[in-house]
């Protein structure tokens, strides 16, 4: 009987990057909503009494937080919580804590006993914003503007704005707004060298330069909120903010219409600030800085959308090769000194640029404060189109090669841990050194020990506790 040949086990090759881009690695202080988590009740209460802001809260929720407040965004009186419970399987029950514990922080749960409700005004206020009603978000419209700009001009406005704040981070030009200079600066993004007094970027800066647009603009305007003051236009001099119109105007501005103008007057001292802060950064559009209107650019309709939508050729521009060459396709300077930031620079010609990935790039990345996360991300998004499409077959968006390596290169940090101990040699005898070092063990406060040479060594806050014993072992 010819024996049948047995199908081998395929056994599938580990793959690092799947696992170093699962979850979030969002820059801290550019999410939304950690920080309308960190606010008081009165804050919370008094957004909740503003449409647009009960919308864009919803949006800022967690996946599992939103499909609570839509269960019972249309019941008026409280529920029974083991009832809301039931509504989800047994394993989404710590998700459901979590969930509920969201709401919670932001004051829109509220909980008496086993019956539980969402709160009255955001429940109200949110379902206006759905379904219409209640009264205008802009009352008193503009008239038509013979000198409205057209989306192009919209779209090249906010590419030049905050193209020209990045251009500052990195050090080829200067930043004419000093209202932005200073926020970058208070921000942590780029500081004074001490001993030589030049402008350098932090680590910080660095982690900011290969975010997304959308995240690098909530990240300066809540760190613009969290600062709690501006600079009066008219007298100079340093006022406090309101953080709730802040918000009320940040929120209204992303639900508004692209092309449309707005008016700007009569609106409050923190409200002018904003919109002021907002035309040089590109979230608006103003033609002068006295115009009584303004427009709101795609970078601001987006603020409460989970994602930025820009041009698809000005998005992917690199192609990444299995042997660790980058090209970037495009005239920008700004692309290629981000790309600086973790590559080697082969050569540059006027529409393409060619580096290298090494060990040394990355290394002096990750010394800058840089993740391997965040550069696959960078790799990521930019890939070109031609990537995209490989990926979408059958490939994955980057060489497999390229991902795990930088994965190995950040992880070779961290083969190696630093912890004070105190060495502890030249017993009397095996049995002396043998007793201590089971003493230790036991103890949880030895670190390494060596039989043939009798040496012993504890952690620091071991030591008191081996003299004890010792002095109890001493005879008498």
């Amino acid at each position: 009987m010819a024996a049948s040949a047995k199908t081998p086990d395929v056994v599938k090759e580990p793959h690092f990057e799947d696992s170093a881009l699962a979850g979030e690695d969002t820059l801290q202080g550019a999410d939304v909503a950690t920080f309308l988590q960190e606010q008081d009740a009165t804050v919370l209460a008094r957004l909740c009494q503003h449409p647009p802001s009960c919308l864009a809260i919803f949006t800022m929720l967690p996946p599992l937080s939103k499909h609570l407040v839509m269960r019972m965004l249309y019941i008026n009186k409280p529920l029974p919580g083991p009832l809301v419970a039931a509504w989800f399987r047994d394993s989404a029950r710590e998700s459901l804590k979590a969930s509920i514990a969201v709401l919670n922080k932001m004051h829109l749960w509220h909980s008496e006993g086993d019956m539980v409700t969402l709160d009255a005004a955001f429940r109200q206020n949110l379902r206006t914003a759905i379904m219409g009603g209640g009264t205008p978000w802009v009352s008193n419209p503009p008239k038509a503007d013979k000198h409205t700009p057209t989306a192009q001009a919209l779209d090249e406005h906010q590419t030049s704005r905050w193209e020209a704040v990045l251009n500052f981070l990195v050090g080829t030009a200067r930043l004419e707004s000093e209202d932005v200079r200073n926020c970058l600066y208070h921000a942590g993004l780029k500081t004074i060298d001490a001993a030589t007094g030049a402008e350098i970027l932090t680590p910080l800066g660095f982690q900011f330069l290969l975010q997304d647009r959308r995240t690098q603009l909530w990240f300066y305007m809540l760190h613009f909120l969290r600062n709690g003051v501006y600079v009066d236009s008219l007298t100079k001099e340093v006022a406090k903010l309101d953080l709730v119109e802040a918000m009320e105007f940040v929120f209204k501005m992303s639900f508004g219409q692209l092309g449309e103008c707005y008016p700007s007057e009569g609106l409050t001292p923190t409200q002018a600030a904003v919109l002021r802060h907002a035309c040089e950064v590109g979230l608006a559009y103003r033609r002068k800085r006295k115009s009584t209107r303004y427009y709101p650019t795609q970078s601001a309709l987006v603020l409460s959308k989970e994602q930025l939508e820009t041009k698809t050729e000005d998005k992917r521009f690199l192609v990444v090769e299995t042997n660790f060459r980058v090209y970037a396709y495009g005239h920008s300077d700004l692309k290629v000194e981000l790309l600086d930031l973790f590559t080697e620079r082969v050569y540059r010609l006027p529409n393409l640029a060619v580096a290298n990935i090494t060990r040394e790039s990355v290394r002096a990345a990750f010394l800058r404060g840089i993740t391997a996360r965040q550069i696959l991300r960078f790799l990521q998004v930019h890939s070109h189109v031609q990537m995209k499409e490989h990926a979408a077959a059958s490939f994955p968006p980057l060489p497999q090669t390229v991902s795990d390596q930088i994965i190995l290169w950040e992880r070779e940090r961290t083969r190696l841990g630093q912890q004070p101990g105190v060495l502890i040699r030249n017993f009397g005898s095996a049995v002396e050194f043998e007793t201590l070092r089971t003493f230790a063990d036991g103890a949880g406060i030895l670190l390494w020990h060596n039989e043939l040479s009798r040496t012993l060594i504890i952690t620091e806050a071991g030591l008191p506790q081996v003299k004890r014993f010792r002095k109890k072992q001493a005879p008498s």
